[in-house]
């Protein structure tokens, strides 16, 4: 992991939220906050949403990985795959390099790339069916956010939650009926002269790869159910910190319609080039729940708590721990 990418990531950040801070803040503003019992649970209460996410994250991954994978080394593969999505454009994310995080805690690569897959297949299925869900039942109005939006929301929820819904239905196919597919592509890229040293490894790859799709079909109803669930229970949970910041700040306003206004906010920070959405995200954050403040100075308070809990703390957790996923990768690579 270059450094560059996570310098990129906190310079676009910091620059987007200074900006914010010259045309918008009074530091005279700091004397409205009120540190009251409401604003110190919104707080806390955002921290325990952070927490309740990875914790989900992580489980999802112990169950795919299954028993070799302890839930402290599916939080550290959890915690790095954060890490990544916030040093990437938001477009790559973090999902593709979950099967070499697994691998570096001990996971054969076909049982690894089949947990990736599931875990992104889960991601996928729970935003298209949500965004489809809101679309068709909950008032536009109550979503389209600043004036700006109210002609565009339709088009993107639509478009979007459609795009999600045929990547959702094309990660069906390739991990339950057509593992051979993916395994074929890695066969044919191995075939280049300056990769064909690794086709012994993409033979054991591929029925590797096809043992965890047999033991995907053989899974109970009640398995994928868990594997639902924890799914749900996490984008909750990440949705719900930026309201939870919010109650801290305006606990008079519509928090459940901010609540929903998330996934607005998640699904157009997914076209952003910059990594993690540096940049855009906070600027969506402030054009979108710009009402929910009696005075722009909070605003900008409110984005900076945000993106510490929800952004900067993966920046500075990932940090630490890449020194020893590497180590692990020379160890494994000897």
């Amino acid at each position: 992991m270059k450094l560059g990418y996570i310098y990129a990531a906190i310079l676009i950040g910091i620059a987007v939220v200074v900006g914010m801070l010259l045309c918008e803040f009074n530091i005279h503003s700091l004397s409205q906050i009120q540190f009251t019992w409401a604003f110190f649970s919104g707080i806390v209460g955002a921290a325990i949403l952070v927490a309740l996410q990875n914790l989900m994250m992580a489980t999802r991954f112990k169950l795919l990985a299954g028993a070799p994978l302890t839930l402290r080394k599916a939080l550290r593969v959890d915690l790095m795959c954060e890490f990544t999505s916030a040093v990437t454009p938001s477009s790559v994310g973090g999902s593709g390099f979950t099967l070499l995080y697994l691998n570096r805690e001990g996971i054969s690569m076909g049982h690894s790339t089949f947990a990736m897959l599931a875990a992104l297949l889960a991601d996928e299925a729970f935003l298209s069916v949500s965004s489809l869900l809101l679309f068709l039942f909950v008032p536009i109005p109550n979503l389209q956010g600043p004036e700006w939006l109210h002609y565009g929301i339709k088009w993107l929820f639509g478009v979007s939650s459609v795009i999600v819904l045929c990547w959702s239905a094309l990660l069906l196919i390739l991990i339950f009926y057509r593992p051979e597919w993916i395994a074929g592509i890695v066969a044919f890229v191995c075939k280049l002269p300056w990769l064909r040293r690794f086709q012994g490894k993409v033979l054991r790859f591929s029925a590797d790869l096809r043992v965890a799709s047999m033991q995907a079909r053989q899974k109970s109803v009640s398995f994928w159910m868990k594997i639902a669930t924890v799914t749900a229970v996490a984008w909750m949970s990440r949705f719900g910190v930026a309201v939870a910041v919010l109650s801290a700040f305006a606990p008079q306003g519509n928090l459940f319609q901010a609540w929903m206004m998330q996934w607005v906010l998640w699904m157009v920070s997914m076209i952003s080039p910059t990594p993690g959405g540096s940049g855009l995200a906070e600027l969506m954050f402030g054009w979108y729940y710009r009402d929910y403040f009696a005075d722009a100075s909070m605003v900008v308070i409110a984005v900076m708590i945000w993106r510490l809990l929800s952004y900067y703390s993966y920046l500075i957790i990932g940090t630490v721990l890449l020194p020893g996923v590497f180590k692990k990768r020379k160890e494994t690579d000897k």
